[in-house]
């Protein structure tokens, strides 16, 4: 159990220090997009089902373009 709780504890300090996502990147996760201001976890997939926002795979993983997002804020790259 106490196993249990160092991993938890660890992965938790990982999510911590990682460092700001960059506004201008080429995409992000659906968690930059709520940590740069943008919506909520639910309504950006409401947003992709919609087409306001396009979501693309790279590597096997999901990620939302970020001039999909830009343009959905009203900001140029």
């Amino acid at each position: 159990m106490t196993a249990n709780l160092e991993t938890a504890t660890l992965k938790q300090d990982r999510r911590r220090n990682r460092p700001d996502p960059n506004p201008n990147a080429f995409c992000f996760t659906v968690a930059e997009v709520r940590q740069l201001g943008g919506p909520g976890r639910t309504k950006t997939y409401e947003l992709i089902k919609a087409g306001r926002l396009k979501m693309i795979d790279v590597a096997g993983c999901k990620r939302v373009t970020g001039d999909s997002f830009r343009a959905l804020l009203g900001v140029a790259a």
